[in-house]
């Protein structure tokens, strides 16, 4: 007996969350202009950055910017990845570079509306992390 009242209590709990939490809109998109921020943690500190070139490229705000791509140099062994970015709402500057393959293809495969990711660790301009991803709720060009 009480293991059946457990039961419908757990099945009345997962019925009312679904009557509480509101559910997901299809086909909702977002703005995603830059933003940088800096993030402490107990080992140091970090720089990261998001955003799309594209929602950056059309906000309101004339100084912030996103700015990622590739060099190379005849006598180079590999092209040299780097991204740049300013957010205005936080005053904050990132920037990063790579040599890294696997972090020199995700920058190659960068789109105009890709969410765009990247770190760095405060104390060195060597990307720690790069990201490119495509997702709905980006809003498509216009």
């Amino acid at each position: 007996m009480r293991k059946t009242t457990f039961v419908s209590a757990l099945a009345m709990l997962v019925l009312a969350s679904f009557l509480v939490v509101p559910g997901a809109h299809a086909g909702a998109t977002y703005a995603l202009p830059v933003i940088v921020y800096t993030v402490n943690f107990s080992g140091g500190s970090y720089i990261y950055a998001e955003g799309t070139f594209s929602d950056t490229r059309s906000s309101s705000d004339t100084t912030s910017y996103m700015r990622c791509g590739l060099n190379y140099n005849q006598g180079w062994t590999t092209p040299t990845g780097y991204c740049s970015d300013y957010s205005a709402t936080t005053g904050e500057y990132a920037y990063c570079y790579t040599t890294d393959p696997p972090a020199i293809q995700v920058i190659a495969s960068m789109k105009d509306d890709s969410l765009i990711e990247f770190e760095h660790y405060t104390n060195s301009s060597t990307c720690s992390f790069v990201s490119s991803e495509e997702y709905s709720g980006v809003a498509p060009k216009k």
